[in-house]
């Protein structure tokens, strides 16, 4: 093959530029076949998201096939530039793989691509290039929906998922800026070594992937798969190798810790290979009942300083009616406890903006939250992803919003519409969150009026003052004052983190420093 590829990836929307697992995966499969492979990064630190800029990367490297990756929120601009890319270049396949062209693939129709890759790309995207430069026909490689000659869509079967992630290659860390994207992110590498998770959380896009990956019962036992301790180790050191500045492994992985005789190996070869030679510490998702003492033990003792747990809300029949979390309060109060116990920091994924939200709920939330005192609390409204099944119930109880119903990308509002709370009280829950829960634990009058008077003040705001970007900059400026004044006094207290409108912790709880 002597096709040369190019990756977009469209890096926006977020504060902070990103790594992309499956462009670094696929671009290690692709170079061990022997392609020509390059990026263009749009991002603000790297490519901007500017058309001049873009296609003077495009021009620059020149490639036959261009291939972008795009979440749902991504989707919109990425099929923009697909179509100035095919206005300028035409002639060059573009095509479309990641989470939205697998759980939307009705978009290809309409859309600026020539062609969806559907569910994991690792044999697919090869035997497609392949094909393209045998000139053999590649309208029928498995995993592609694609636009044929007289505009109908060709759409292939889904091929049997990778089955041991063992014989992957090593991610491509040549692909990607990676010293100007460590330092980007205060040192810290993220990666994953799993695939696959077999809880049914309506909000969450793997019922969906597992719906598309599995054909039959008889695989569903080994759609779960991650690779092995020797594996993972083995790549973290030839990384670390290379990059000796890490200070955080970062793993994005939902559930490594679903398997507890992998976690103890693993704890135990990291902390002989890594942690004692090196001292990174490193962070894992955790769901709460995946926990327990000999698990969090080996953890502490191997460099884990921080779980992230998803807490979604306060409310247990939120949790597990509508968002079918199947977790209960008691099993979170045991988690963070155990957590606490061993030295982790714990950080709670929580959101506001459920189906079925009222002020009852909220508050619930709040008391929770007072009751576990997480480190770290990662906030967000709920956003019903494109054809999960949160998205289904909205969708057939009319629940999105008007202005939201053809484009779900915004993050500083809810998208959806509630009968018992109105748009400015659940912002302002939102905005002024950290300062509720301190009403909470500032047990001394004198200290929890100051942020009494500071909410009194925003609860006079309408939807549209409250949404307006200065009022949050305000907020976070007051926030640092506030915050200020109590550390002075050491009184434990919630604010919020480095100026991040998405996450707060709790000041004071590993000292005041």
């Amino acid at each position: 093959m002597k096709n040369k590829f190019l990756f977009v990836y469209p890096d926006i929307g977020t504060s902070t530029a990103n790594f992309s697992p499956a462009i670094q995966l696929l671009s290690a499969i692709l170079k061990d076949k022997g392609l020509d492979v390059s990026l263009v990064h749009i991002n603000d630190a790297f490519v901007p998201d500017d058309n001049d800029a873009i296609l003077a990367s495009i021009k620059s490297y020149n490639p036959d096939v261009i291939g972008f990756t795009a979440t749902s929120f991504q989707y919109p601009r990425a099929n923009e530039i697909a179509g100035f890319i095919q206005r300028e270049y035409p002639g060059r396949l573009v095509i479309l793989g990641g989470v939205h062209a697998t759980i939307k693939p009705d978009d290809l129709k309409e859309s600026n691509f020539d062609a969806f890759c559907i569910g994991e790309g690792d044999e697919a995207l090869p035997e497609l290039l392949e094909s393209i430069s045998n000139r053999h026909d590649y309208f029928h490689v498995k995993n592609f929906h694609i636009k044929l000659p007289n505009s109908h869509i060709q759409k292939n079967p889904i091929r049997p998922f990778v089955k041991d992630l063992n014989t992957l290659p090593f991610w491509d860390m040549d692909i990607m800026d990676m010293p100007k994207l460590l330092k980007i992110r205060n040192e810290w590498l993220s990666i994953s070594f799993s695939r696959g998770c077999p809880y049914k959380c309506s909000f969450c896009i793997n019922p969906l992937l597992l719906e598309i990956n599995v054909t039959g019962k008889s695989q569903l036992k080994g759609y779960c798969r991650k690779r092995s301790v020797n594996n993972v180790v083995s790549e973290l050191v030839s990384i670390i190798g290379r990059f000796p500045d890490i200070k955080v492994i970062n793993f994005d992985d939902d559930l490594l810790m679903l398997d507890k005789t992998w976690v103890i190996e693993f704890c135990k070869k990291y902390k002989s290979a890594i942690f004692d030679k090196y001292g990174i510490h490193y962070a894992f998702n955790c769901r709460a009942n995946t926990i327990d003492d000999e698990v969090a033990l080996a953890l502490s003792q191997s460099g884990c300083f921080e779980l992230r747990i998803g807490f979604e809300t306060g409310d247990e029949s939120l949790r597990n009616m509508m968002l079918n979390k199947q977790v209960t309060n008691k099993e979170l109060v045991r988690a963070f406890g155990i957590a606490d116990h061993y030295g982790i920091r714990t950080n709670a994924f929580t959101m506001l903006g459920i189906p079925g939200e009222t002020g009852e709920s909220i508050i619930d939330t709040l008391k929770m939250i007072a009751t576990l005192k997480p480190f770290l609390i990662r906030m967000t409204f709920l956003y019903p992803y494109y054809n999960t099944q949160i998205y289904n119930y909205c969708i057939e109880n009319d629940l999105i919003k008007p202005e939201f119903k053809q484009l779900l990308n915004s993050f500083t509002e809810s998208p959806l519409m509630f009968d018992n709370i109105n748009n400015a009280q659940l912002l302002r829950c939102r905005l002024l969150f950290p300062w509720y829960v301190n009403l909470l634990l500032c047990k001394d009058f004198s200290k929890s009026i100051l942020y009494s008077l500071k909410i009194r003040k925003y609860s006079k705001m309408s939807f549209d003052q409250l949404r307006n970007p200065y009022t949050l900059s305000n907020i976070i400026q007051e926030d640092r004052e506030l915050s200020d004044t109590l550390t002075a006094q050491e009184v434990p207290h919630y604010k919020y983190f480095d100026k991040n409108p998405n996450y707060f912790h709790l000041k004071g709880k590993y000292g005041f420093a």
